[in-house]
């Protein structure tokens, strides 16, 4: 019997990672998990992982957690959608995905599946309709930098798959379950447990659970076609049904109204501030208000089709959400 592959998964301390290279381990793989310094490592450890930490920029360093792997897990990556975070953000997307695809090459890695975002796709026009992995990319629609960086890095991706790595590329959805210790989409239940929220964004986007998202990225690696993308996705919701959910979950009144798409942006401007003052974790900038105004809907019919994706209800993601942040002591 061949035995298991070994796989490096980076941004293992993450939510996808981290979740990702523990079912990695429990199917029977030799992983290996890539992480910023400092960051807890504890469950990792306990799952039978081995842990190297470094810069995702550390060429050097990256070979040497690659070297031997069969396939990489590039989950790396910075989410915010606040100014400040903007070098950061081309730092860690672009240039990181750059060090890996060069750690890659010289490793000697057979495969690679790329953490895109469904955000590199579309928006479909007209609105509300479904983009698929065959819509282009309009810089001017979601007008997000952190879109902007991912593209940049899945480009630099589907390249190297034509100089004979094998690349697949992932897009998940908005990512909700247990573990998102960096409050992504969880800013959204944080928020909501802390203060009441009277108004929703007049948009939607695409739900996904955590779990069905660590499927698909081993059904990627597993049957993926070399060169081929795969949304990864659940529900295409509106913010008033995403936080009528949430708030429903935690015990709290749903919202009563939707929030004007011109007061967006500025609300946003002044909420940001106001978490800041509070402590209250939200990813929350102007230019997320104005992608909040917008229906941004997916299809995951590919990876359904293709890799057997078989998405679990949004209801269940927030559920275990708002019972993993108690337990942690966060609300």
């Amino acid at each position: 019997m061949a035995a298991p592959p070994t796989v490096l998964v980076t941004g293992a301390s993450g939510f996808i990672g981290g979740r990702l290279a523990v079912a990695l381990r429990q199917r029977g793989y030799r992983v290996r998990a890539h992480f910023r310094p400092g960051d807890d490592a504890g469950a990792l450890e306990r799952a039978g992982v081995e842990c190297f930490a470094s810069d995702i920029c550390d060429r050097d360093s990256l070979e040497r957690a690659a070297r031997g792997c069969e396939g990489v897990f590039h989950v790396a990556g910075n989410v915010s959608f606040r100014r400040r975070d903007r070098a950061l953000q081309r730092r860690v997307n672009v240039e990181g995905t750059r060090a890996v695809l060069a750690a890659c090459r010289r490793a000697g890695v057979r495969r690679l599946v790329h953490t895109s975002t469904v955000n590199t796709l579309g928006p479909a026009r007209p609105a509300g309709a479904l983009a698929d992995e065959d819509t282009l990319f309009d810089p001017r629609g979601c007008g997000l930098h952190y879109a902007e960086t991912k593209k940049q890095a899945e480009d630099l991706a589907l390249a190297a798959g034509r100089d004979g790595l094998e690349v697949v590329v992932v897009h998940p959805g908005t990512v909700f379950g247990p573990g998102d210790r960096f409050a992504n989409a969880g800013s959204y239940i944080l928020a909501i447990a802390r203060l009441p929220v009277l108004l929703s964004p007049a948009g939607g986007t695409n739900c996904v659970h955590v779990d069905t998202v660590v499927e698909g990225h081993i059904a990627a690696f597993e049957r993926g076609r070399a060169g081929q993308r795969y949304i990864l996705g659940g529900q295409n919701l509106r913010y008033r049904e995403i936080f009528a959910t949430i708030a429903a979950a935690l015990g709290k009144p749903a919202p009563i109204a939707t929030l004007p798409t011109w007061l967006a942006a500025p609300a946003a401007a002044v909420l940001e501030r106001l978490f800041d003052r509070l402590g209250i974790e939200a990813n929350l900038s102007a230019e997320a208000a104005r992608a909040g105004g917008m229906l941004l809907y997916y299809s995951s019919a590919r990876a359904e089709r293709e890799l057997g994706l078989r998405p679990l209800p949004f209801s269940r993601a927030v559920r275990e959400a708002v019972d993993w942040y108690r337990r942690e002591g966060r609300i």
